[in-house]
């Protein structure tokens, strides 16, 4: 097997991986709540609304609409879900390139491994993306 044929194979495993399947099932279950959706909806429509608003006075307003809505979509227990699933996955995937682009690099692959400590980015670890 050439190495196409491997990162085609590991695609396929990568789906079979339960982090992945829950992330899935926790994203078609937000895109089923049309309520939730409608929340994110309005969310994204008000924050477009900004560039278009030169009031001091309506941009603030407009930006405590937004963190409301944040607040509220990100506390909906199918949002939570998602995150959740997502951060989980995330890991996964992050030791997964870790490993190939080590290898990559020469390191042994039964070895490589994603790097431990802070790098001063918060959101490459995930842990404090939240």
């Amino acid at each position: 097997m050439n190495s196409i044929e491997l990162a085609r194979a590991l695609g396929h495993a990568i789906q079979e991986e339960e982090s992945y399947k829950a992330v899935t099932l926790a994203g078609d279950a937000i895109d089923a709540d049309t309520e939730l959706t409608a929340k994110i909806s309005e969310f994204s429509t008000k924050r477009e609304t900004i560039s278009e608003t030169a009031d001091a006075a309506e941009l603030e307003k407009i930006d405590k609409e937004l963190e409301a809505l944040y607040h509220e979509i990100m506390s909906h227990p199918k949002m939570q879900a998602f995150e959740e699933a997502k951060h989980e996955f995330s890991h996964l995937m992050d030791r997964i390139i870790a490993i190939v682009t080590k290898s990559a690099d020469g390191e042994d692959p039964e070895t490589a491994e994603p790097d431990e400590g802070c790098h001063g980015d918060c959101c490459s670890c995930h842990d404090h993306c939240h």
